[in-house]
């Protein structure tokens, strides 16, 4: 066991992930991979617009990452 949290498979969900640093989301998406997890990020688009291209989430987005629109209610 290498210490990691995550078992084979697991689903992180991240919420607020257009807070995120890249420091942090790289580290969280090499913890993911070696489990061969899978991510979920949600963020608010209306705060993604607000903070641009800083967010490594836009970037993202940007290179064709699945996005999903749902209203949060």
């Amino acid at each position: 066991d290498d210490g990691d949290p995550l078992a084979k498979n697991d689903v992180v969900v991240l919420e607020g992930c257009e807070h995120i640093e890249l420091k942090l989301l790289e580290r969280l998406l090499a913890a993911v991979d070696r489990a061969r997890g899978k991510i979920v990020l949600a963020a608010d688009l209306q705060h993604l617009r607000a903070i641009g291209s800083i967010s490594p989430l836009q970037s993202l987005l940007g290179a064709g990452l699945e996005r999903i629109v749902a209203p949060f209610s």
